[in-house]
C-alpha cells in the first residue's frame, strides 16, 4: 500500500499524544464516529484513510485533551512521583539529581519523612559554602491538599518556588508554575 508521508506522520502523531494523555482507542473511535476495528487499522498503518477521516479523528483527539488538561483540581496536573532530599543530603547530590530530571527544587525532609523546607536553585546559588542541602534551606513554597482548585494553587504558585501538596501530613504531588502552562 502506497502511503503519503504527511498522512503517516498524522498517524504517528495521535499515537504519541493518545499515549501522553491515556486516551483509549475505543474513546477515540467513539467520539469520532468511526468503528473500532477502523480506528485499529488505522493506528497500525493497516488502512489508508482519507484526508477528511483522519482530520476528523485528529480534531476528535485534540477536543479530548483540551478537556483533560481543563484541570479542575491541583491533584489533576500535580506530578505525583515526588523527588525529595533529606537533611543530611550532599548537595553534590542534590545538585545532580536537580540536573538530571530538569527540576529547579527539591522538597526537604527530615529524617521522619516531615516536609521542613525546600533546597532550590537559587538556595543552592545563595549558599555556596553548604555541604549538605540543610544548609541551604528555602522557605518559599505554599502546602495545599489535593482537593484545592487548580485556580487558588496558580495563584499561589504565582509567588512560590512551588506548592506542595500534602495529605494526612504526607507529600502527595507538587504542582510548579510549568504545571499550570
Amino acid at each position: 500500500m502506497n502511503k503519503l508521508p504527511e498522512l503517516e506522520s498524522v498517524v504517528d502523531e495521535i499515537h504519541l499524544v493518545k499515549s501522553k494523555y491515556n486516551i483509549k482507542s475505543s474513546e477515540l473511535a467513539k467520539k469520532s464516529g468511526i468503528s473500532l476495528s477502523t480506528m485499529s487499522k488505522l493506528e497500525h498503518k493497516k488502512y489508508k484513510p482519507t484526508y477528511e477521516l483522519l482530520c476528523k479523528v485528529y480534531n476528535t483527539l485534540y477536543d479530548i485533551v483540551l478537556e483533560t488538561v481543563k484541570a479542575k483540581k491541583v491533584s489533576d496536573i500535580m506530578v505525583k512521583d515526588v523527588e525529595t532530599v533529606t537533611m543530611m543530603t550532599p548537595i553534590s547530590e542534590a545538585s545532580k539529581k536537580m540536573k538530571e530530571k530538569g527540576f529547579s527544587q527539591l522538597p526537604l525532609l527530615n529524617r521522619d519523612g516531615e516536609l521542613k523546607g525546600m533546597v532550590t536553585e537559587r538556595s543552592l546559588l545563595d549558599h555556596p559554602d553548604a555541604q549538605v542541602c540543610g544548609d541551604a534551606i528555602d522557605y518559599n513554597y505554599a502546602i495545599v491538599g489535593p482537593d484545592i482548585d487548580k485556580e487558588s494553587a496558580l495563584q499561589l504558585a504565582k509567588n512560590t518556588q512551588a506548592v506542595i501538596v500534602m495529605k494526612d501530613g504526607k507529600i502527595v504531588g507538587i504542582a510548579t508554575k510549568a504545571d499550570f502552562i
